[in-house]
Order: structure tokens, then C-alpha cells, then sequence
């Protein structure tokens, strides 16, 4: 079954707007309901409390317990000659206590009818509660299923694209062939790669000869001029490293343009610093003059192959990187054609998966908005 995502999503937001909006709309009304029961429950207390008062009052006249001084009585019953005579005979207390049983009686049945409506109003309060929880739960449970659903939507979604993308660029699917054939890049690609590597470590087998190279002329320099190579022609010539030529020389990187333009003698024989030492120094390097230029000409020579194979080596290892994403990309791609097969299965899967629980989400809406139409018609009661 072909799935519209962009509607399936917008309709499952547009159902948990419904639902979040829903809980707190009910929970308001609730609220206002139950303040108002709440409100007349302590208006009917207030009442009952009074009446009780009253009855408490009545009830010790007639036990004894309060003696009134006086009897209020209407004007007309007061200024009776009956009445007159009952006092006599009676005394305000015995009048009071007529009057106190005769008014608690109905006093009484009023009490009765305030309490049966306390009760009423109590009995009103906790059905609202109690389906205010199952809505409320009705609500909840019916956001997870469709957060759920909507996880469920993007897998599936994703599932597909990736499926859609496969078929896209190969226009049609025969997985022998297809696998074959990703299979076959992916080889050629590892060969290329491995060629690449095999190049950078020989350029780089090369570059460790040249520095050998380097190092065996500057050991025979050493041991040929002795003294002079540490005392004059290192720390003079070269000025220890701190001059054009003394850097490359240090970093083997010097050119036959620095030996054809180097002065040894001269730099040594003007030295002040050597003093007596400069005319011995300078007949031993006067001596060896041949051998210097002709060690320090070779120098020169395996030192610019060296620069030059260095940069040969920063090209391979540069190429072996593309040759090596080319070899990520190839293999990645071929994984994907090997589990398209799958990916199809599992896509079919999630999209029954999907419908199964688009209906699920459908029964939990039904049934939150039978428990929000129950809970609003208890609230019209109130």
C-alpha cells in the first residue's frame, strides 16, 4: 500500500494538537465545575450549620441546660390573655419550653432536607473525579499511540526513500546482476587502493634511502674534518643552523645553488672569534677543499631529491585518501544493493506495521471522545 507521508503526518500532529488541546479544555471546565459544586457545598454547610446551632439551642431549653430569662412571642400572642394566664401559671420557662418543642420539629425536618442536599452535591463531586481521571488517561494513552505512530511514519518513511533511492539510480532491480556488478567496483577499487598504498610506501622506502644517503656523507664529513667539522664548519659556515643555508642544511633540504655560492674559506679565515685556531682550521679545510665541495655538491643533489620525492609522497597520500573514499563510497553502496532485498521486506513490514497501529489510534480517539462527551454532560449537571 502506497502511503501519502506528508498527509499521515500532518494528520497525526493535527490529532495530538486535538488530544493535548482536549486534556486541558476538560481540565479547565473540570475545574470551574468543581469550584462551583464546591462553592454550593459550603453555602449548604454554613446553612446546616446554622440550623444545627439553633437546634442545640432549642434542645437545652428543653432539657434544662440554658434557662431563658424572657420568650420572644409574636405581638398579638404575647398581648393574649391566654398567654398572660399560661405565664402565670407556667413561668417563662415552662412557655419557653412549649415553644422550643414546637419549633424544633420543623426545625428538625429542615435539617433532614439541608443534609440530604449536602449529600447530594457530595455524591455529584466524585463521579466528575473519576471520569475526569479516565479522561484524562483516555487522552494520555491516546498521545503515546500516536507519538508511536508517528516514530513508526518516519522509519517507514525512511525505509522507503532509501528503497526509492536505489531504484532511482540503477532504473531497474535484477539483484544477481545488481550485486554482481557492485561487487565487481567494489574489487577494482580495493585493487586501485591497494596500488595507491603500495606507491606511497615505496615513494616513502625511497625517501628513507636519500636521508641514509645524507646522513652517511654528513658522518664522513665528521669523521674527515674532525675538530674543524664541530668548531668551524658547522657552527661558522652554517652558523649553527640559523642562517638560510644552515637551516637546509640541518633540515637536508640544501640546493647546489647554496654549495656553488658558499665561501668556507673565506668565512673561516675572517672568523675573529677562532684567533690563532683560524689560519690551522683553515689549512685543514684548505686541505680537504675537494672533498668538501665535491660531499657537499653530492649532499645537495640527494637533498633536492629528497624535497622533490617529499612532494611526490604528499601527492600519493592525497590520491590514496580519494582512492580510499572512493573504496568507503563503493562499499557502502554495494551493502546497500546486498540489503535492498531486505530493505523491501522490512518495508513492508513497517507499513503493515504502520496500518496496524493507525487503527489502534483510531479506536483510542473513539474512545477519548466517548469519555470527553460523558464527563461534559456530568459537567452540565453541576
Amino acid at each position: 500500500m502506497q502511503l501519502d507521508y506528508a498527509e499521515e503526518e500532518d494528520r497525526i500532529e493535527r490529532d495530538l494538537k486535538w488530544a493535548t488541546e482536549s486534556e486541558g479544555r476538560i481540565q479547565s471546565e473540570s475545574k470551574r465545575a468543581l469550584r462551583r459544586l464546591d462553592e454550593r457545598r459550603k453555602a449548604v454547610e454554613s446553612e446546616l450549620k446554622d440550623l444545627q446551632s439553633k437546634s442545640e439551642h432549642l434542645l437545652g431549653i428543653i432539657d434544662g441546660r440554658i434557662k431563658p430569662s424572657a420568650v420572644d412571642l409574636p405581638e398579638e400572642e404575647a398581648n393574649d390573655f391566654r398567654t398572660k394566664l399560661r405565664l402565670r401559671v407556667k413561668g417563662v420557662r415552662g412557655i419557653a419550653i412549649e415553644k422550643a418543642k414546637d419549633d424544633l420539629i420543623p426545625l428538625e425536618e429542615r435539617i433532614e432536607k439541608v443534609e440530604d442536599r449536602l449529600d447530594g452535591l457530595n455524591a455529584k463531586a466524585s463521579p466528575v473525579e473519576e471520569k475526569m481521571s479516565k479522561t484524562k488517561k483516555a487522552l494520555q494513552d491516546l498521545e503515546i499511540l500516536l507519538r508511536e505512530q508517528r516514530t513508526l511514519l518516519r522509519e517507514t518513511r525512511s525505509a522507503h526513500e532509501d528503497v526509492e533511492k536505489m531504484t532511482g539510480i540503477f532504473g531497474w532491480y535484477n539483484p544477481y546482476a545488481l550485486s554482481r556488478k557492485a561487487l565487481d567496483e567494489v574489487s577494482l577499487s580495493r585493487w586501485r587502493f591497494k596500488n595507491k598504498a603500495k606507491s606511497v610506501m615505496k615513494r616513502g622506502e625511497e625517501v628513507e634511502s636519500l636521508e641514509n644517503q645524507i646522513s652517511e656523507i654528513k658522518d664522513d664529513l665528521r669523521s674527515t674534518l674532525g675538530e674543524a667539522y664541530e668548531v668551524s664548519f658547522l657552527p661558522i659556515v652554517f652558523k649553527s643552523g640559523r642562517s638560510p643555508e644552515g637551516k637546509r642544511f640541518d633540515r637536508d633540504e640544501l640546493t647546489i645553488h647554496d654549495v656553488d655560492n658558499l665561501d668556507i674559506k673565506g668565512k673561516i679565515a675572517h672568523h675573529k672569534s677562532l684567533g690563532r685556531k683560524a689560519d690551522r682550521l683553515s689549512s685543514l679545510v684548505a686541505e680537504r677543499t675537494y672533498f668538501i665541495i665535491d660531499a657537499l655538491h653530492r649532499m645537495a643533489h640527494l637533498c633536492e631529491q629528497r624535497v622533490y620525492k617529499l612532494e611526490i609522497v604528499e601527492r600519493s597520500r592525497i590520491i590514496e585518501r580519494v582512492a580510499a573514499r572512493q573504496l568507503e563510497r563503493k562499499i557502502e553502496v554495494c551493502n546497500r544493493i546486498l540489503n535492498m532485498a531486505e530493505s523491501c521486506m522490512t518495508l513492508s513490514t513497517q507499513v503493515g506495521e504502520y496500518l496496524e497501529k493507525r487503527a489502534m489510534v483510531e479506536v483510542g480517539r473513539e474512545r477519548a471522545e466517548v469519555t470527553l462527551a460523558e464527563i461534559r454532560s456530568d459537567l452540565l449537571k453541576i
